[in-house]
């Protein structure tokens, strides 16, 4: 169980918000797009947002997003 809490390095954590993206990228706006640019916490919440507006199976069905946003920079 220690190892569920244990902090990802930043660039690991990035990475798998990058993967999580690719998933949704294609549906994303170009305003969206330029946000999950600006930093992993944006990264987050547009592939969240993009994921529920489009019903994204991937991710929509999977606790990724939501478990890896305790570790998300707030700034």
């Amino acid at each position: 169980m220690a190892l569920l809490r244990e902090r990802p390095r930043l660039g690991r954590l990035v990475n798998a918000l990058e993967h999580m993206w690719g998933h949704v990228a294609h549906a994303a706006t170009a305003d969206e797009r330029r946000d999950a640019q600006r930093d992993a916490r944006r990264l987050m919440l547009t592939t969240r947002a993009v994921a529920l507006r489009t019903g994204e199976p991937y991710l929509t069905t999977s606790t990724a997003l939501s478990g890896l946003a305790v570790f998300v920079p707030r700034r």
